[in-house]
Order: C-alpha cells, then sequence, then structure tokens
C-alpha cells in the first residue's frame, strides 16, 4: 500500500485529537502567529518526513518520534505504533 502525503496528514490529525492538543500547529493572531504547545505535526526536508512535536510552552520543536527524516510508509507505521501504545496505556 502507497502511503501519501493525505495519509499521514489524517493520521496526525487523529494523533493530536487522541492526544486533546490542537490540529494545527500555529493559530493566526493579530500580528501574527502563536504556536500551539504540545501539537504534532510533518516536517519534509531531504527526500524524507518526520513528525515533529512542538514543546509544551510553544518555544520549540522536537523530533517526536526520533526517527530523522524517513519515508512516508515507515513514518505512517511508526505514528501507527505510537498510537497504539497511548491507547494501551489509557
Amino acid at each position: 500500500m502507497k502511503i501519501t502525503l493525505k495519509d499521514l496528514e489524517k493520521i496526525v490529525y487523529q494523533l493530536n485529537t487522541l492526544m486533546g492538543t490542537a490540529t494545527e500547529p500555529y493559530t493566526k493572531v493579530p500580528g501574527g502567529y502563536m504556536p500551539n504547545p504540545g501539537n504534532y505535526h510533518l516536517a519534509e526536508a531531504y527526500g524524507g518526513i518526520k513528525l515533529h512535536k512542538m514543546s509544551d510552552v510553544g518555544t520549540s520543536i522536537t523530533d517526536a518520534l526520533n526517527t530523522g527524516y524517513t519515508t512516508k510508509k515507515e513514518l505512517y507505521r511508526a505514528i501507527q505504533n505510537f498510537i497504539a501504545g497511548i491507547e494501551a496505556t489509557k
């Protein structure tokens, strides 16, 4: 099965919903944008993709799964496993 960017966006939306965080990394406010703490979002570079997480105070971004830039298929599986782990603890 080929994983598309749209597939990844859907599963990241599911992850943000599960975690109770904003589904967009930034919110437009007068004069600019405000980061949404705890938000998970995708980042693309070097021909790969990874999952970023906005810090809880919204001042930095980290590689949420420590995968580095990888393929869409590998990232999709990693996010599926991450979600399964979260659900198993509930």
